[in-house]
């Protein structure tokens, strides 16, 4: 409702109105309310004056429990009316110029660092380079994998992707951590925890190298008389690739050879076993058609092969390789082309 406007007088012949000589027209901005003869002002703030029959009435915006209150909004968005607004927070400057408010909040205030969220949490355990954090409370509708986080230790700061979040029990919730490249979580004492819901708050480094788990070799890994449908992991590759969400992808240059008058496809596969196919969309494969009547026939593809993967735990996978008929040797050639497997965070 808006402000109740005083219209006008009018005579009223016969004096229907207790009596009177006249009655009172209200209306709130234009539409017509009622009639009576007596207009009685009520509320802290609300003040009436008159001037010969003209009487105006002030109602204040907000104010002392009897105003009609104080539109609250987040840069525009409605939040909320109410008669008191309260600033809370180191650094936040509120000013006024008559019905003007303005209020500045830094983004930067003292080690508070823009985009970042104060949260205190304890040490629990570590499986490198992940880690678990234990916070008191149920944080499972605070906390979500993807978010940031960093704490001081020794005067250094660390920052992490939270990659899962465990069952709210006992009073508080597992976090789990991955420092990437070049942060460990100690379990000393902890200064300065936060977390933050942004992509790339203030200091976090974003680049996808600091943010990866890799395997490389760069021998020729062989494995000699390889046995038709068997899976061998040649030089014993592998990579252990943390809880969270991955894009994984390797890339090696396999060599097979096979005997005048032959075909062989031969496989390269990334498996959660050292002599297993474990999941056929990590297989790729390369076949050799011999037509010589005589000659040895030797055969080497760079092969490559993507996807992404959702671990709830830490898990070695293995490059593994197959021929389908007997060879006289099964290679890795790392020696020509690095074998390479590569696990980028997906939160990035």
């Amino acid at each position: 409702m808006g402000t109740p406007t005083l219209i006008k007088t009018r005579q009223i012949e016969s004096g229907t109105f207790g009596g009177g000589i006249g009655a009172l027209i209200i209306k709130d901005e234009g539409v017509f309310l009622a009639t009576g003869t007596v207009l009685d002002f009520v509320g802290d703030g609300v003040t009436p004056t008159a001037s010969g029959t003209n009487i105006r009435v002030y109602i204040p915006a907000g104010g002392g429990g009897g105003g009609l209150g104080v539109v609250v909004q987040d840069e525009g968005a409605f939040l909320a009316t109410g008669t008191v607004l309260n600033f809370v927070g180191d650094g936040v400057t509120a000013s006024a110029s008559g019905t003007n408010i303005r209020v500045y909040v830094p983004v930067s205030t003292g080690t508070l660092l823009g985009g970042w969220i104060p949260l205190t949490g304890t040490y629990l355990s570590a499986d490198s380079p992940s880690y678990v954090m234990s916070f008191t409370g149920d944080m499972t509708g605070i906390l979500s994998a993807g978010m940031r986080f960093k704490v001081t230790a020794s005067g250094t700061v660390n920052q992490f992707i939270i990659t899962a979040i465990g069952s709210y029990s006992g009073g508080a919730t597992p976090v789990t951590l991955y420092g990437g490249t070049d942060y460990t979580l100690p379990s000393g004492t902890m200064a300065s925890p936060y977390y933050s819901r942004e992509k790339a708050p203030f200091g976090f480094p974003v680049s996808p190298i600091k943010w990866t788990v890799t395997a490389t070799d760069s021998t020729n890994a062989q494995q000699a008389s390889a046995v038709t449908g068997t899976w061998y992991n040649l030089g014993s590759i592998n990579i252990s690739i943390p809880i969270g969400v991955w894009h994984v992808s390797y890339q090696v240059a396999l060599r097979n050879s096979i005997a005048a008058g032959n075909q062989v496809d031969s496989k390269v596969t990334l498996s959660t076993g050292n002599n297993t196919q474990s999941d056929a969309a990590f297989t790729a494969m390369m076949n050799i058609a011999n037509d010589h009547a005589t000659a040895l026939f030797t055969q080497i593809t760079s092969i490559t092969r993507f996807k992404y993967l959702l671990l709830a735990s830490k898990t070695t996978y293995y490059l593994n390789a197959v021929t389908s008929i007997a060879t006289s040797t099964l290679n890795f050639r790392g020696d020509i082309l690095t074998t390479t497997i590569l696990c980028v965070c997906a939160y990035l």
